[in-house]
């Protein structure tokens, strides 16, 4: 890009922001999937509204009479049913409008705050400001994972999104109370990030652990003392079906999505055989293997640097991500987790080589297909009942996670570099 001028650069990124813009009310004004994951969340806020806690996590239960919007289970806590109680007050198409406002507004903010947190690491210069501007506005546009929410309604993931960069902020000024109520409202709403936390919990400071204790606790025991234990058993109950259900893979963005239907018959997923017991131990080994490369990073940073401010940007990324990798089934907005460390990458961008970014960029070339509009397209080919269908799908849906986090693991010294940039001082 030596040839283009830093104002050249700048319009190819204001280009991405004016497209993302566009889709987006887009994305708010036509209404697709409403009966499937903002379903569920209107559904919750009608329950609370009328009180009816029983049927929280029954999709087909009635509720004050009347037929559920859809029949989408609820996965969050009891507790957090309230927060959609506002949507309840609206028509399905209204509450529908408002709750993606919600989920731009929550992205937008999030990109703003992360986008301004990596710029001082940038080079001082009019060009790599330029270019810093430029490709995050188009790493922006191409992750499809902060825009598909609009096919399916809203999701609170935006919101979810929103509360990690600020908890990343926080956990790197060392404000751990805030960070730990930050991750506590997170896992209330999301359980499936309950494994990042904790790991989170096991290398922060005590005064992390304390406030993460406290908020647990005085969230747990509100939830009982105002729903009642019947719920609470059912939300268990669910947690323990879940986990033992099949995914279908070609939904799994997961980077190990592509192990489950390499090794099981194509019809595996229409029958309601568990999974053998040694394919699971597979995968969770796999996963942990990751998880543990990631961990053993952080604790040598955290050794050699100390108690540093990119150490603990560095602890709190790898904390995050570990909640991905862990978990099993992995649905595409999940993943606009990922772009905090792709907005790392643009920042110290000089510090990796070529072969580094070609990764990157790959994962990216394929973040289009975590869209759901993009998979109903595949989804419509005529292969789509041959064997090797659900493996191709899977494992192209996959790609955006597995390389991002390959990427990270590598071209570690890079990584690992990026941290000892005299910038962070």
């Amino acid at each position: 890009m030596a040839w283009l001028s830093p104002r050249t650069i700048r319009i190819a990124g204001w280009v991405a922001i004016a497209i993302i813009l566009a889709a987006t009310v887009h994305g708010i004004l036509v209404h697709r999937g409403l009966g499937l994951d903002f379903a569920n969340f209107y559904d919750a806020g009608r329950k609370a509204r009328a009180g009816e806690f029983g049927g929280l996590y029954d999709p087909f239960a009635t509720i004050a009479g009347e037929p559920p919007f859809s029949n989408m289970t609820f996965f969050s806590l009891p507790l957090t049913s309230y927060f959609y109680w506002p949507l309840a007050w609206m028509g399905p198409a209204k509450a529908a409008t408002v709750f993606k406002i919600f989920s731009a507004v929550s992205v937008f903010a999030g990109l703003g705050l992360l986008y301004r947190h990596y710029q001082p690491f940038v080079r001082q210069d009019d060009r790599e400001r330029a270019l810093y501007f430029a490709l995050f506005w188009i790493a922006a546009m191409f992750f499809q994972p902060f825009w598909s929410v609009f096919q399916i309604g809203g999701q609170t993931t935006p919101f979810l999104f929103l509360l990690f960069v600020l908890g990343l902020l926080s956990f790197e000024r060392e404000q751990y109370v805030t960070t730990a109520m930050l991750m506590a409202l997170a896992v209330c709403i999301k359980p499936a990030f309950g494994p990042g936390a904790a790991l989170l919990f096991l290398f922060a400071p005590a005064r992390f652990r304390v406030t993460a204790l406290i908020s647990a606790a005085v969230v747990l025991a509100l939830s009982v003392l105002i729903l009642g234990w019947s719920p609470h058993q059912a939300f268990l109950e669910l947690m323990r079906e879940e986990s033992s259900k099949v995914p279908q893979p070609i939904y799994n963005s997961n980077m190990f999505a592509w192990v489950e239907p390499l090794l099981l018959p194509s019809d595996f997923y229409t029958s309601e055989k568990p999974m053998p017991l040694s394919l699971r131990l597979l995968t969770i080994t796999l996963r942990l293997a990751v998880i543990a490369l990631l961990a053993l990073g952080a604790f040598r940073l955290r050794r050699a640097a100390g108690d540093t401010r990119a150490a603990r940007n560095h602890i709190f990324v790898v904390c995050m991500l570990a909640s991905l990798v862990y978990s099993p089934v992995v649905w595409t907005h999940y993943l606009m987790m990922l772009f905090i460390p792709v907005v790392h990458f643009i920042a110290f961008r000089h510090l990796f080589p070529p072969i580094a970014w070609g990764v990157i960029a790959t994962a990216l070339f394929f973040a289009p297909i975590q869209n759901l509009l993009v998979l109903r397209q595949i989804l419509k080919l005529p292969v789509v009942d041959a064997t090797w269908f659900p493996l191709t799908v899977a494992g192209a849906r996959s790609l955006t996670m597995l390389l991002l986090i390959a990427g990270i693991i590598l071209f570690r010294h890079a990584w690992m570099a990026s941290y000892r940039d005299k910038s962070w001082q």
